[in-house]
């Protein structure tokens, strides 16, 4: 009877390490969910904000994505601004180059 209950008290030590491995993931998990969560409520926010501002724009011609094909020089420098700003809150650098890519 004791070799019995030995086994159960092992086995209870190693299911409570288990549960405690688990809880400790589950709560990396939920950082990682909540950062992901808020990368991607700020990547919507930069969206609706390019499309906005390519709404303000005279021109009315946009490309398949949404976006002015012929931008003024005022828009296109608060399109790029919002890009850096996006990108650096997201950790991505774009080079200008692929900004204008990227935008126009």
């Amino acid at each position: 009877m004791r070799e019995l209950l030995e086994q159960i008290e092992t086995r209870q030590a190693a299911a409570r390490d288990l549960a405690d491995r688990l809880r400790e993931q589950i709560t990396q998990f939920a950082a990682q969910l909540a950062e992901a969560e808020r990368r991607l409520e700020r990547l919507e926010i930069a969206r609706e904000t390019l499309l906005e501002i390519a709404q303000d724009t005279d021109t009315g011609d946009l490309d398949p994505g949404g976006f002015p094909l012929i931008v003024d020089t005022g828009c296109y420098a608060a399109l790029v601004s919002v890009v850096d700003r996006c990108s650096k809150a997201i950790g991505l650098i774009w080079p200008r180059r692929e900004c204008r890519r990227r935008v126009l």
